[in-house]
């Protein structure tokens, strides 16, 4: 509520008095501390009645409960043990105009401007009213202005850091890209490179790999794994520039087995296949004594 107390900081008190003679009304503005301001400017408007038609009573007196039971005919106000009251049609004769609330007291001092303005604001003021009466909205966009300025100040620098973090990830981004770019250059035409030496193979071989392929696995025992079969292998290792060099006439095997029968079998298998001459040219067991290596030469 100290946000709303604060629009209503200052309010200008419109002092109506009724006479045998007439109507006197005058305006006095009024701050939250209880002091005359020089002017209200554009300050809401609280209006107090008194004189003629007032009646003032013990606010536990019967009549109290009457009045308070019947908003529509009266108008009243109860501070400390009294209450005033008058009936409402008899406001008909003043024109309330922006007056936002109206209070009927028995005589207007000092202190009653501050106690009709206190209660204004303690029991009148609620954000639906704020929201609803113009003038007090007004008041509030008035009063939010600097912050919501502010706000947006600091929106607008907190904008400016974050892009300027993002337009340097975006630089640092880009460079990455780039990079990434050329390794992807590099590394295709290292595989235009790979391609055209396994074509270069495939054109060079004489033999029917697949063929032979087939018909090699085809002839392997149920002990033995094979762990190489290279047809025209390559003697050494391919430059940049030179031809690939082959052994095209030759086939190398390499496998393991547990049984030296089985490599017996398999080295058999192999000369019946009529591909070549076929060579053991290496039998090694393992460390543990368990597995033996071996290498197989067939030259076609």
């Amino acid at each position: 509520m100290k946000i709303i107390s604060r629009i209503a900081d200052i309010l200008n008190i419109r002092c109506v008095r009724f006479t045998d003679g007439g109507t006197e009304i005058s305006t006095v503005a009024c701050n939250s501390n209880g002091g005359k301001p020089l002017g209200g400017g554009r300050a809401p408007v609280v209006m107090i009645v008194s004189g003629k038609g007032v009646i003032t009573k013990d606010a536990s007196a019967a009549i109290a409960e009457t009045v308070t039971s019947d908003p529509a005919t009266f108008i009243w106000t109860i501070s400390g043990d009294k209450i005033s009251f008058m009936r409402r049609d008899q406001l008909a004769e003043v024109a309330q105009g922006d007056a936002l609330y109206v209070e009927c007291v028995s005589e207007i001092t000092d202190d009653t401007l501050a106690g009709v303005a206190g209660r204004f604001r303690t029991e009148y003021l609620s954000w639906r009213r704020v929201l609803a009466e113009h003038v007090l909205a007004s008041l509030v966009s008035r009063l939010l202005l600097l912050p919501v300025l502010g706000i947006l100040f600091a929106v607008l620098m907190v904008n400016f850091a974050v892009s300027a973090r993002v337009n340097d990830s975006y630089r640092e981004a880009g460079a990455q890209l780039k990079a990434l770019r050329k390794t992807s250059s590099a590394n295709a035409e290292t595989d235009e490179r790979r391609q055209a030496a396994i074509e270069e193979f495939s054109h060079r071989i004489t033999h029917d790999t697949d063929r032979l392929s087939d018909l090699i696995a085809a002839s392997v025992p149920k002990k033995i794994t094979l762990d190489e079969l290279n047809i025209a292998p390559v003697l050494k290792t391919p430059e940049k520039g030179k031809p690939v060099t082959q052994s095209e006439n030759m086939i190398i095997i390499r496998g393991v087995s547990s049984a030296s029968e089985a490599i017996t079998e398999f080295t058999e298998a192999l000369a019946e296949l009529r591909l070549g001459t076929v060579r053991l040219t290496s039998l090694l067991r393992d460390r543990e004594r368990t597995t033996l290596m071996f290498r197989i030469e067939i030259t076609l």
